[in-house]
C-alpha cells in the first residue's frame, strides 16, 4: 500500500464520491421525463444518459455557459421520444440545484473532519457548475470546506491536466502534496496522477480491487501518516 507522507491537501470529487443525488439521477430522469410525454424504460434511459454524458463531457474547456449547454444536450439525447425537451431540460437543471435532492454519503462528514483535524487542507475539485457552490453551503460536509473548485469556474474539466494544474496553483502547493480522491479511474485517478499528484479509486463494490483502490472514504485515512 502506498503510503502519501509528503501529503498536504487531500481533494475529493464531489458526485459519487462525498455526495449523491436522492433519489438517485436515473430515477428522477424517469419520472420527470415521463410527466413531459416519455415513455422510455429505465434501461433505456440509463443507457442513453451514460452515452450522452460521455459524448458531451470530454474533458475540454469549460464555463457557465457551455455547461448548461452542455446538460441540455445531455437530456435531449437521453429523451429521443421527446421533440423538445427545453422545458423538461430546465425541470431537471432546477431539481439538481436545490441541495434538498442531495446527501452526503454514510462517512464523507467523519473522513473530512478527521482529516481537518489533522492539519489537511481539504479540498473539492469537480465536474460541476456554479450549481455546487449553493448546494455546499446547505449541505454538510461541503459547508465546511474552504475550497470547491468546479470546472466551470476553473476554466476546464476533469480528465484535463489544466484543471489539476489551475487547482494546484489556487491552493499553492506542489503535485507531491495533492492527493485526488474520487470515483472515477479516468476522471480523478489516472489524470491527477498524470500530472504528479497522488490519488485514490474510490471503487465501491469492484471486485477488482488493487493497489490504491479504496472501498470506502475512511480507508483514506490508512494511506496517511
Amino acid at each position: 500500500m502506498t503510503v502519501f507522507r509528503e501529503v498536504r491537501a487531500v481533494v475529493f470529487d464531489a458526485v459519487g464520491t462525498l455526495i449523491d443525488a436522492d433519489p438517485p439521477v436515473a430515477s428522477v430522469y424517469r419520472e420527470a421525463g415521463a410527466r413531459h410525454g416519455s415513455s422510455l424504460l429505465m434501461g433505456d434511459i440509463v443507457a442513453n444518459l451514460k452515452a450522452a454524458i460521455a459524448r458531451n463531457f470530454r474533458g475540454e474547456a469549460s464555463d457557465e455557459v457551455l455547461e448548461r449547454s452542455r446538460w441540455s444536450c445531455v437530456v435531449a439525447e437521453t429523451f429521443i421520444d421527446i421533440d423538445d425537451t427545453s422545458q423538461l431540460f430546465q425541470e431537471l437543471w432546477n431539481h439538481f440545484a436545490d441541495a434538498a435532492h442531495w446527501r452526503a454519503v454514510d462517512d464523507a462528514k467523519a473522513v473530512c473532519q478527521e482529516l481537518s483535524s489533522r492539519g489537511y487542507v481539504v479540498a473539492v475539485a469537480s465536474n460541476f457548475d456554479g450549481r455546487l457552490n449553493r448546494i455546499s453551503q446547505a449541505l454538510p460536509p461541503l459547508d465546511a470546506i474552504g475550497s470547491i473548485f468546479v470546472s466551470s469556474q476553473v476554466g476546464y474539466s476533469k480528465p484535463h491536466a489544466e484543471f489539476f494544474r489551475r487547482v494546484q496553483r489556487s491552493l499553492q502547493l506542489e503535485p507531491s502534496q495533492l492527493l485526488m480522491v474520487g470515483d472515477s479511474q479516468t476522471n480523478d485517478y489516472a489524470a491527477a496522477r498524470a500530472v504528479g499528484w497522488g490519488s485514490l479509486w474510490l471503487a465501491r463494490g469492484h471486485s477488482d480491487a488493487s493497489a490504491d483502490t479504496i472501498s470506502s472514504l475512511t480507508e483514506v485515512l490508512g494511506y496517511l501518516r
